[in-house]
């Protein structure tokens, strides 16, 4: 059975929105925009998960990488020392000085790599990232897999319904697509978090 197109999603969303006629196709064509990329956000997709390498040169203490989809990293790994660098914010990587080394630290700032050493020979850095879906048209299908297709109408009729200020009809779809979440069983995206070199945590009661 073929899948819906946006095309398809567009209809079913003016369905779920009882035909109304304040809510423009360029509206449409807005929400149902953002519920694509919402629900690419949010939720684990095996087809968005790429990865991509780049080179930390000799003394250098940034570096880039070259993917046209690229949205955000996961895991950058110094496969030239088998390691795994940590995430850390700009401002904690960019308080000491950057002394010579394997680097063990980054930072993704600007759409730059920065680390926190300065290798003596040149690295390979493998990215592993997040890709960004390419923009929407009418007679393409989405990237993901077929069960959220069910998902981005739904999505994109909560977002319709808050711009019209319709919130109990906006509160009636939330609670439609959390059911369809949970009964799914679909897993929503988890920030992975490393807790190495954090130190000792003390539990508060």
């Amino acid at each position: 059975m073929a899948r819906p197109d946006f095309d398809a999603f567009d209809a079913r969303l003016l369905l779920r929105l009882g035909n109304r006629t304040d809510v423009t196709a360029a509206m449409r064509n807005e929400s149902l925009d953002s519920a694509y990329y919402y629900v690419a956000n949010v939720f684990e997709h095996p087809a968005l998960e790429k990865s991509v390498t780049g080179t930390l040169a000799i003394n250098a203490e940034s570096f880039t990488v070259s993917a046209s989809d690229f949205w955000w990293p996961t895991i950058v790994k110094d496969t030239t020392n088998d390691r795994v660098l940590l995430p850390r914010d700009m401002e904690s990587l960019e308080k000491y000085r950057k002394t010579a080394g394997n680097p063990g630290v980054y930072a993704y700032y600007g759409k730059v790599f920065y680390v926190d050493r300065k290798p003596t020979v040149a690295a390979t850095m493998k990215v592993f990232y997040v890709a960004r879906p390419a923009e929407p048209s009418g007679s393409t299908n989405s990237v993901m897999d077929e069960m959220f297709d069910m998902l981005i109408p739904m999505y994109a009729a909560m977002f319709a319904f808050e711009d019209v200020r319709d919130y109990e009809e906006r509160d009636k779809q939330n609670v439609a697509v959390n059911q369809y979440v949970a009964r799914m069983k679909i897993p929503w995206r988890q920030e992975r978090l490393s807790d190495l070199g954090a130190g000792l945590q003390v539990r508060m009661r």
